[in-house]
């Protein structure tokens, strides 16, 4: 595989213009988050410049955050992909004082449920809706299960 470089975007205006906002793989994830208002920030997993994964953040306080959408082009999968931008985003969030991570994961997606309990994530206490600083509520499908991780 070609060289993997990671970016962060936390505006939507800092989109690279080589990022398609109308590819269908992306379009959806990327348009709720632009229209929400929400704090959220984003991951791409770039090979040359072509974005191969990327996952939506969104910060729910000071000390947590969250994820519900962590894609990889199915031609780069089984590469490492997902587990460089868990592990990326997991060392920003650290640095920024954040302690908690957690996930929401389709309860049938075996590959990413490996993942997660493989980087040490664990099934959540806590399967409620969260609210963000805003008070919105974010909402997840009950086919997603939530996992934590401890930064």
């Amino acid at each position: 595989m070609e060289k993997l470089t990671m970016m962060k975007i936390e505006n939507v205006e800092d989109f690279p213009g080589y990022i398609d906002k109308q590819n269908s793989y992306w379009r959806q994830d990327l348009i709720e988050s632009i229209e929400s208002n929400e704090p959220f920030f984003y991951i791409f997993a770039l090979v040359e410049k072509r974005v191969v994964g990327l996952a939506i953040f969104r910060i729910i306080n000071d000390m947590e955050c969250l994820y519900g959408s962590l894609r990889v082009m199915e031609d780069m999968r089984r590469k490492g992909i997902a587990q460089k931008i868990i592990e990326a985003s997991s060392e920003d969030l650290r640095t920024k004082g954040i302690k908690k991570l957690t996930a929401y994961i389709n309860k049938d997606n075996i590959a990413s449920l490996n993942l997660h309990k493989k980087l040490l994530f664990q099934l959540s206490e806590n399967q409620e809706y969260r609210k963000a600083l805003n008070g919105n509520v974010f909402w997840q499908p009950e086919e997603n299960i939530a996992y934590d991780i401890t930064l």
